[in-house]
C-alpha cells in the first residue's frame, strides 16, 4: 500500500492528492480483479481518471506542463499500467487507425442523416452522432482561431 505524506502542502492540493491516491487504489483493485489496468472510459470516474493519466503523461513527454509527477509515473508503472494501448497485433498505429475508421463511420452516418433530413444540423442530444457533429464544429472553430 502506498501512503501519503501531506505535511507542508496547501489544502486544495491536499484534496487533489487524496483523490489521486483514492483513484490509484481503485485501479489497484481493478487490476487485482481483472488482471490489467485497461479501464474503459465508459466505466465512470476510474475510466476518466485513467484517460487523464495517459493524457498528462503524453503532455509530460512532449515537454509541456503536466500535473503528473515522476513519482506517480513510477507508481503506475509498478502496477503494470500501460501508457498507450496497443491491439493484439502490437501495431502502435492501430489506435490511430481505429480513430480514423470511427471518424469515417461517423461521417458516413452524417451523410445518411443529411440524405434523410436534408441538413446536417444534428442536435447534440441526438446521441453519438450529435456529439460527434458538435465536436467537429468545435475543432473547426479552434482551427480557425
Amino acid at each position: 500500500q502506498w501512503s501519503l505524506n501531506l505535511s507542508g502542502i496547501k489544502r486544495g492540493d491536499k484534496a487533489l492528492m487524496k483523490i489521486w491516491v483514492a483513484r490509484f487504489h481503485e485501479l489497484e483493485a481493478f487490476k487485482a480483479k481483472h488482471g490489467h489496468c485497461n479501464v474503459l472510459i465508459s466505466s465512470g470516474k476510474l475510466g476518466n481518471w485513467v484517460k487523464t493519466q495517459r493524457y498528462q503523461y503524453r503532455l509530460l513527454n512532449e515537454g509541456k506542463y503536466s500535473h503528473i509527477t515522476d513519482e506517480r509515473v513510477r507508481k503506475l508503472e509498478a502496477i503494470g499500467f500501460q501508457w498507450s494501448l496497443l491491439c493484439n497485433c502490437g501495431d502502435a498505429l492501430c489506435g490511430d487507425k481505429r480513430r480514423e475508421q470511427s471518424w469515417d463511420a461517423r461521417f458516413n452516418e452524417l451523410e445518411a442523416y443529411k440524405a434523410k433530413h436534408g441538413h446536417c444540423y444534428v442536435q447534440q442530444a441526438s446521441g453519438k452522432l450529435g456529439k460527434w457533429v458538435a465536436s467537429q464544429r468545435h475543432q473547426y472553430r479552434l482551427l480557425n482561431e
